[in-house]
């Protein structure tokens, strides 16, 4: 990422509550990127003779097989639900940039790793790249959204650590209660209820009977993820100020198994809205999901499974997108995934000269430092 581009997305990420998260966002070895310089992109591994290689996700729509259009969302930019995109913001209007923070041992970082692997599937030929991270690994998504004047706010940091294990989440949140959003609207306008909107907000998020079933499901992806929750949609508060003060100033804090409000067996894990300028992105539908390695576990295990487990019908010959229970990185060069049917995938060169990725060696990438969960 360009040194500007980089500068104008630190400038609004928030301050955190926990001094290690700070020391990672601002730490010059951490490695940052977003969809324009890391393209999303997917490996076709089998038929070597027909298609192999790495093509971009928004090559969907050019598809030639019926059958496997609903893989794709309705656009064809990017795999269907939920493979295509951060959970809860499918239908939300965020910007993502993400972070790579690489363990030290002697001083020097630990890279990633990588090997192609070859074998059969299926009965044809399979020419598959996995890569794989460090133990101490730790990934970040930062989720930011525009309000309705067009300026940048950061709205929630997610997390990705690896241990021995697995991964372990987390998410970061200015507001991981609805009781906590109630008491900084109060203390930020102590004159709240001469003003209805912010009187009827503070109203709402005081009332647990506000709740409102949602179903999220992933229909051609079967039994990947179909989960019965629920919402809590805020009102419009009315005050573009007031939204940007609270998450400028507001550190952000851990919203881990944090139910965002309770009515009964009723919960909702995060706030939502059709309110362009409220502090979660109008459509999000995080609510739904608790934070948690589980519950988050359910799609991020299937990176680099083969797309003919969920739907044989569709005659696709590739892997769902990321690697090591990772989507949004990947180590090919971006200007071969071209979708071209011909197997030009290489390590992207700055990787390469850098050191940043290298390519796995057993004696030298010891089980002590490396563990690889990729599925099988």
């Amino acid at each position: 990422m360009d040194a500007a581009t980089l500068a104008a997305y630190k400038d609004d990420v928030p301050r955190f509550a926990y001094e290690r998260l700070n020391k990672i966002v601002s730490d010059p070895d951490t490695f940052w990127y977003d969809d324009s310089v890391m393209l999303p992109a997917y490996q076709d591994t089998v038929a070597p003779d027909v298609t192999v290689g790495c093509r971009a996700n928004s090559f969907g729509a050019q598809l030639i097989v019926p059958q496997g259009r609903p893989t794709f969302d309705a656009a064809g930019d990017k795999f269907a639900f939920p493979f295509g995109a951060t959970a809860g913001t499918d239908d939300a209007k965020i910007e993502v940039v993400d972070f790579l923070s690489l363990p030290k041992a002697g001083g020097k970082t630990l890279p990633v790793v990588y090997y192609v692997q070859k074998g059969n599937r299926s009965g044809f030929g399979l020419v598959e790249w996995r890569w794989f991270y460090p133990k101490g690994t730790i990934f970040g998504e930062m989720i930011f959204q525009r309000d309705s004047e067009g300026k940048r706010l950061p709205v929630e940091l997610r997390t990705r650590e690896k241990f021995k294990g697995g991964w372990s989440l987390n998410a970061f949140r200015p507001f991981p209660t609805a009781a906590s959003l109630a008491a900084a609207v109060k203390k930020a306008r102590p004159g709240y209820a001469g003003d209805a909107k912010l009187a009827e907000l503070v109203r709402h998020l005081e009332d647990p009977a506000t709740l409102t079933a949602k179903r999220l499901g992933s229909a051609y992806f079967k039994d990947v993820f179909n989960q019965d929750g629920f919402l809590d949609l805020l009102p419009g508060a009315g005050d573009t100020a007031l939204t940007r003060e609270l998450l400028a100033a507001t550190p952000f804090v851990t919203a881990f198994e944090a139910p965002w409000k309770v009515n009964g067996a009723a919960k909702a894990w995060a706030a939502g809205t059709a309110d362009a300028d409220g502090i979660v992105p109008a459509g999000y539908t995080a609510g739904v999901i608790e934070v948690g390695d589980q519950s988050c576990a359910r799609c991020h295990k299937d990176a680099l499974r083969a797309i003919e487990d969920f739907a044989p019908e569709a005659v696709l010959y590739g892997d769902i997108w990321g690697s090591d229970q990772i989507f949004s990185f990947h180590v090919m060069d971006p200007a071969t995934c071209t979708g071209a049917n011909a197997d030009n995938r290489r390590l992207r060169p700055v990787f390469k000269t850098s050191g940043l990725v290298q390519l796995y060696d057993p004696k030298v990438h010891g089980a002590d430092a490396y563990v690889e969960f990729n599925p099988r």
